[in-house]
């Protein structure tokens, strides 16, 4: 028996400045089915800027990362798995998502597996690296 009529739910997340109605228009034009509607729900479809990468917090992080970690650059990336920030940025949060525990590439690989975890090691450099982080913030306001 095939069924009259199915349904699917897709939780997207838009990139920074990008808005769900391009978004829908181009999932139309790759489905190319007039059968097939696109319904966005009430709270979806939100086009929240980026977080500025000009200010004095981000500078403060670049500073405080290439210290503790011996000069290495500090280079922002867009990251599916940190995405959570639209809400904030919506209304002029600057959000950032740090890893700030050192993990090798086996680590990972292991995120979001069964394996996950991070070395025992590397709790407290991130630990540390945060609260550093937090306090010097803290201290310039």
């Amino acid at each position: 028996m095939i069924p009259s009529e199915a349904h699917a739910v897709l939780n997207i997340r838009l990139l920074p400045g990008d808005t769900i109605d391009v978004l829908v228009n181009e999932l139309k034009k790759l489905v190319n089915d007039p059968q097939v509607h696109f319904e966005i729900a009430p709270e979806g479809g939100l086009a929240a800027p980026n977080s500025s990468l000009e200010n004095n917090f981000f500078s403060l992080i670049t500073r405080i990362c290439a210290q503790e970690f011996g000069g290495v650059p500090v280079i922002p990336f867009m990251s599916t798995g940190a995405t959570d920030s639209a809400q904030l940025r919506l209304h002029n949060v600057q959000a950032y998502g740090l890893r700030p525990f050192p993990i090798n590439e086996t680590d990972d690989a292991r995120v979001h597996g069964d394996e996950e975890r991070l070395p025992l090691a590397s709790l407290p450099k991130g630990v540390d690296l945060m609260v550093r982080i937090v306090a010097e913030f803290s201290a310039s306001r």
